[in-house]
C-alpha cells in the first residue's frame, strides 16, 4: 500500500476498517450486521473528507436505502453513481452469497429506473465484511490477510453485472471478478492495465481514456467503465450493430458525447449507462452540500442521501502497476 495516501485514499482506508472491524466483532458476537449500520460507519469515518446530505426517510419500500455518490475534480469534472448496499452472507454449507433481487426482482428494476432518471450508472456497494466474519474469502493465502482482500471489505459492483440474474452465489462470484475496493477507485495504482477493447469502432478521445492512465473523477469513472468492458469481453458474441447513439439523445454536459452502440446480451447499452454519470461540471445539488446548504426537496423524495467526494488534483496519473491476478478483483 502506498505510503503517500490522498486525504480521500485515508479516508477511505479508514472506512474500510471500521467496517471490518465492526462486522468481525458481530460475527465473534453470533449477532448479526446490518448494511445500513456499514453505510453510517462508512460516512462517519468518511467525514469531513465526504460531505453527505442524509434524508430523513419514511417507509423502507417508498424511497429504499439508496445512495446517490459524487466524486468531483478540482476541474469541476464529476461523476456520479447511484449505489445500493448489499451484504455478503453465507450459507449453512458456507457458500458465499449476495441477495439482491428481493422483492421478485422488482428492487433491481427499481434501482435501475431511479439511476436512469438521475442520469448516473448504478452499483451495488457490496459489503464483504472483515476477514474474521468472511472466514478469509475469498484470500487464497494461508493464512488469509493479503492487503487486497483486506480492502474487498467494502466492493463496489456494477450492477449490470448482475443483468442475467445470477443465482446468489453466482452474484457473490461475480462481486469477486467484476468488483472493486472502494478505496482503489481513488487511487491509480490498483488499475490493471491490460484491457480487451470492445471491437465496435471508439471515438479517438473515448479510446484515449479507456487505455490512458486518468485522474480525478475520471479515473473513477474509468475503473467502472473497465469493469464493464472486461464482463462485456467474456460474453460471446456483440448484442448489436457497431453503431453509435445519436448525438441529440446525450446530455451536452456530458464529457463524452460519441458513444458507441454496443450492448450486453440483455440489451443494456453499457457505454451510456455509465459514461451517462461523467459531467464536465457537477449537479447544482452537489454545490448545495458542498456550500452546506439544503439540496432540493425533489430529491430527497428518490434517494436516502448524497455523498460528495471532492477529490485532491494529483497533477500527472501514477503509472499502472500490474496485478498478478487476471481481472480486476480476486
Amino acid at each position: 500500500m502506498s505510503l503517500d495516501l490522498t486525504p480521500v485514499e485515508e479516508a477511505f482506508r479508514r472506512a474500510r476498517i471500521a467496517v471490518a472491524s465492526h462486522t468481525d466483532k458481530m460475527a465473534k458476537a453470533h449477532a448479526t450486521w446490518r448494511e445500513e449500520t456499514a453505510t453510517e460507519l462508512v460516512l462517519a469515518n468518511t467525514h469531513p473528507v465526504v460531505r453527505f446530505a442524509d434524508f430523513t426517510r419514511g417507509e423502507e419500500s417508498t424511497i429504499g436505502a439508496d445512495w446517490l455518490w459524487w466524486w468531483v475534480g478540482q476541474d469541476g469534472t464529476s461523476f456520479g453513481a447511484l449505489v445500493q448496499a448489499k451484504k455478503l452472507t453465507f450459507t449453512e454449507a458456507d457458500t458465499a452469497q449476495v441477495k439482491y433481487r428481493h422483492s421478485k426482482g422488482r428492487q433491481f428494476t427499481d434501482l435501475l429506473n431511479a439511476a436512469k432518471d438521475l442520469e448516473v450508472p448504478a452499483m451495488y456497494a457490496v459489503y464483504f465484511g472483515g476477514l474474521g466474519y468472511r472466514s478469509g474469502w475469498p484470500c487464497e493465502k494461508e493464512p488469509p490477510g493479503c492487503d487486497e482482500c483486506e480492502r474487498l471489505t467494502i466492493t463496489m459492483v456494477p450492477v449490470l453485472a448482475y443483468s442475467q440474474s445470477p443465482t446468489p452465489a453466482h452474484a457473490a462470484e461475480l462481486a469477486r471478478q467484476y468488483g472493486v475496493p472502494l478505496e482503489n477507485l481513488t487511487d491509480a495504482e490498483t488499475w490493471w492495465p491490460t484491457l480487451p477493447l470492445p471491437t465496435v469502432p471508439l471515438a479517438t478521445d473515448l479510446r484515449d481514456f479507456l487505455i490512458r492512465p486518468q485522474d480525478g473523477a475520471r479515473e473513477v469513472a474509468q475503473a467502472v467503465m473497465r469493469l464493464l468492458i472486461t464482463f462485456r469481453s467474456r460474453q460471446f458474441e456483440r448484442a448489436t450493430p457497431e453503431t453509435a447513439l445519436p448525438a441529440d439523445s446525450i446530455t451536452a454536459d456530458r464529457v463524452f458525447t460519441d458513444l458507441p452502440d454496443d450492448r450486453l446480451h440483455n440489451g443494456n447499452r453499457y457505454f451510456e449507462h455509465v459514461l451517462r454519470g461523467l459531467r464536465r461540471t457537477p449537479p447544482g445539488y452537489v454545490l448545495d452540500i458542498v456550500n452546506g446548504n439544503a439540496p432540493p426537496t425533489w430529491l430527497a423524495d428518490q434517494v436516502a442521501g448524497v455523498s460528495v467526494v471532492q477529490l485532491p488534483a494529483r497533477g500527472h496519473p501514477k503509472p499502472p502497476v500490474k496485478r498478478p491476478r487476471d481481472g480486476p478483483a480476486g
